[in-house]
This record gives structure tokens, sequence and C-alpha cells, in this order.
């Protein structure tokens, strides 16, 4: 029951920035961007819930749902990224739901939209190592220091549960699985400790 009900909570931060943009293409009178914006942003919240009647998911609709995520925050932030995805696994094989949308999502907004030299880049690679399924989310923005700091200085105050109900569902299907379901989140820095990024890896078992 409990893991019911953290799969049926949505997004809020997600939802009210995808209507923010909505809002200003709107008011930069760009109706077809507007448009293309809410047919996507309405197929997604179709996807979304439909996710969350299932603990469990095939990967080729979790791309497909990652995929349209993207899309929108593309959209918003004006291309001010690429994604590479690298999928060396089954598509058919089931991971759990909505674990990686908000890896992915503090990705972009945290380490990606505040980048200010050169491209970046989101990478998704999916790897299936005897009895589990390693999925790694890398990008190449400002890092969790410099993003946790700009948080601070933040006028919205709004803390985002994403990562917390990950958390929460990963412990809980522990005890319901008796399997170990494992998250990482690395630093990457250059040789001057510049801070290059970040890596999350996570791990779960192959049923």
């Amino acid at each position: 029951l409990e893991l019911k009900a953290l799969q049926s909570q949505m997004n809020p931060h997600f939802i009210f920035n995808s209507l923010n943009a909505i809002q200003k293409f709107i008011f930069d009178d760009d109706k077809e961007k507007a448009n293309q914006y809410m047919t996507k942003f309405s197929r997604l919240i179709r996807m979304f819930l439909e996710s969350s009647r299932s603990n469990f998911i095939p990967i080729h609709q979790e791309l497909d749902l990652l995929n349209n995520y993207i899309d929108l925050e593309k959209a918003r932030f004006k291309d001010k990224f690429e994604t590479k995805f690298t999928i060396n696994i089954d598509e058919n094989i089931e991971i759990p739901t909505m674990i990686l949308q908000p890896i992915i999502e503090n990705a972009i907004n945290h380490g990606l939209a505040n980048k200010k030299e050169g491209n970046g880049v989101l990478e998704i690679i999916m790897n299936e190592k005897e009895e589990l399924i390693e999925i790694i989310v890398e990008d190449n923005g400002i890092g969790r220091e410099a993003a946790n700091q700009l948080k601070k200085q933040s006028i919205n105050k709004y803390k985002s549960r994403g990562m917390e109900i990950v958390d929460d569902k990963l412990e809980i299907l522990k005890l319901i699985e008796k399997s170990e379901y494992n998250i990482q989140f690395i630093d990457k820095f250059d040789e001057q400790q510049k801070p290059l990024g970040t890596k999350v890896v996570v791990v779960f078992p192959k049923f």
C-alpha cells in the first residue's frame, strides 16, 4: 500500500515548470509551439498515470516515457543540451516504475540548465550484467555542490521530493522482492578539481 501511494504521487515541480513554459510560449505569441508543447505534455501526463498503476514497466515503455519527458525539457530550455542513449539490454525486461525520471529531472534542472559554458550532454546507458541491470545517468553540468549553492540562493524555496520518493520506493522494493536495489551518486572532477558534472548509477535485480 505504501508503494502504491508513492507510485501515485505526480511531481508537482515538473507540472509547474511545464505550465510555465506553455504560458511563456503564449505570452511570446508563439501559438504553434504552445500547442505542440501542450500536446506532448498531455501525452506525458497520461503515460505517468498509466505507469503509476504498476510497480514495474518494460524498458521500451520506460524509454518512450523518458524520451517524451526529455523532449519537453529540451523545448523549455531551448535545446540547451543533447541526449545520448546507449541500450545494451533486452527492452522487454521490466524495471521499477518511475525511478529514472526524477534522476533525469535533477540532471537537467540542477546540472545542465545552469551550465554557462559549452554544450550540455545528458547520457543514459543501460547494461545487462548477469542477473543485474545497471543504469547510468550522466551529465556534464555544474555538479551537485554548485547546484546546491544555487538552490540556497534561490527565491523559490520549493523542495522537490522526487529523489526522496525514489529512495523510499527502493527501500520498499528491497523488502517486497527480497533483493538489493542500489543507487550511487558520483561527483566528477577534472585534474584541477573543477566539477565536470554528476554520474548516477542505479542497479536492479533482473526478473
